[in-house]
């Protein structure tokens, strides 16, 4: 599915920064055609050394439209949620911010740039990840593209795969990529430009798979937290009435008021009066 860019008379990205450690749990993959595609070519479990090789090297090419992998299987159905029964690969974008050119995607001007895998990567370096620089990965001019697949150690459910990224997003310090987040999100495989591919890196973290519990209960923490704080922001930003204690010098006040009103007065704006301060 990829070539290597020595192929193309290009100098070919760095190996795999360590030997591959081999896992026996197998990942469900699902392979689309390319990112119009919704039928998969190819959807099943495979170990997840093959994961590793695909990953292992970049094609060349100038455009970004390619092959795209889920880390889920989906053997009945089309690419959507709804045909997505758990994900066995976690798939993280870091991306760097700014103004893109509307028929590439290409960042043409940087306004925030993402850390780089020297900073996210010693912060789940406990875990097993593999980790690429994506499309249009150019340093040079601060914009910083990568993705990281990490090996969890069990499948995750559709209910629990928001909460699995808020966790990591918090361990990697708020830096992911929220739009890449849906259940039946597809990736491209590995690829760059011919000018950018001197940048092109590869990386492979030996570890162990992620602990899926642990991060759905931490990620549920912090989903409940946000919805207790915008519930409290939503009730302080709400005006509420002012409750006037029934007291027997409050009621004197009031029938005080109540015997200013004149008899030959029009009756109807007191009584409106009257009756709001009864609320």
């Amino acid at each position: 599915m990829t070539n290597s860019p020595s192929s193309s008379g290009m100098k070919p990205p760095p190996p795999l920064s360590v030997a591959r450690i081999c896992h026996t749990r197998r990942v469900s993959l699902s392979i689309f055609e390319n990112e119009r595609s919704t039928t998969p070519v190819k959807s099943g479990t495979q170990p997840w050394e093959y994961m590793v090789d695909l990953h292992s090297q970049h094609t060349i090419r100038e455009e970004k439209s390619g092959p795209m992998l889920g880390g889920y299987a989906l053997n009945v159905g089309h690419r959507s949620d709804v045909y997505v029964s758990s994900r066995s690969i976690i798939q993280l974008d870091i991306d760097s911010k700014g103004e893109k050119d509307g028929g590439t995607g290409r960042l043409l001007k940087v306004t925030r740039s993402a850390p780089s895998i020297d900073v996210t990567g010693p912060l789940i370096g406990d875990f097993e990840w593999i980790a690429n620089s994506t499309h249009w990965h150019e340093p040079g001019i601060g914009a910083i593209k990568y993705r990281i697949s990490i090996l969890p150690d069990r499948d995750i459910l559709p209910d629990e795969h928001k909460p699995v990224l808020e966790a990591l997003d918090e361990q990697l310090g708020g830096c992911l990529d929220r739009d890449a987040w849906p259940l039946s999100q597809a990736f491209y495989a590995p690829s760059c430009p011919a000018h950018a591919a001197q940048d092109a890196f590869i990386a492979h973290n030996t570890g162990r798979p992620l602990p899926v519990d642990v991060f759905v209960a931490r990620g549920r923490q912090i989903l409940a937290a946000r919805e207790q704080l915008s519930a409290q922001s939503v009730a302080n930003a709400s005006p509420q009435p002012v409750r006037i204690p029934e007291t027997p010098e409050n009621i004197r006040i009031v029938e005080g008021m109540l015997a200013a009103i004149p008899a030959s007065g029009d009756r109807g704006p007191w009584r409106d009066v009257v009756w709001s301060t009864a609320c």
